[in-house]
């Protein structure tokens, strides 16, 4: 979807998604998990454009990270580094995402859209335009 929002024609893309065991026994507060068990999950992904790497994604979630955030870094003028610490709970986002497309959905086009496809999603403090 980032590549083409850019325009950008990707013929190599590549992933790679593992999980890891602990090589120590690690808990929390919820689970506790034991020395040569999986206790995270690593995911790379890598997009290429005439050879060079255009996109770069990673992913890792596991018990007993030092820290938790969510980051985004863009190459350009100016280059741009986004670090939300504490990150952006999944579910609670995910749950934000459809609730605030809603009246986007409502309004679009018959037919299959991607999210490229539509208007911004924002909160919306008003009603639904909603066609009659």
């Amino acid at each position: 979807m980032i590549a083409a929002a850019m325009n950008w024609a990707i013929y190599d893309y590549s992933e790679t998604i593992d999980p890891d065991m602990m090589e120590e026994p690690v808990s929390s507060e919820f689970i506790s998990v034991k020395t040569g068990h999986v206790s995270r999950v690593q995911q790379f992904a890598v997009a290429r454009m005439q050879g060079r790497e255009m996109i770069q994604m990673e992913f890792r979630a596991y018990i007993g990270a030092p820290e938790s955030y969510d980051a985004v870094y863009i190459t350009g003028e100016p280059n741009l580094e986004v670090v939300v610490k504490g990150g952006i709970q999944g579910d609670i986002a995910t749950a934000s995402m459809v609730v605030n497309a809603i009246p986007r959905v409502i309004n679009a086009p018959p037919g299959l859209q991607t999210m490229k496809d539509m208007p911004l999603v924002h909160s919306f403090a008003g009603h639904c335009n909603q066609s009659t």
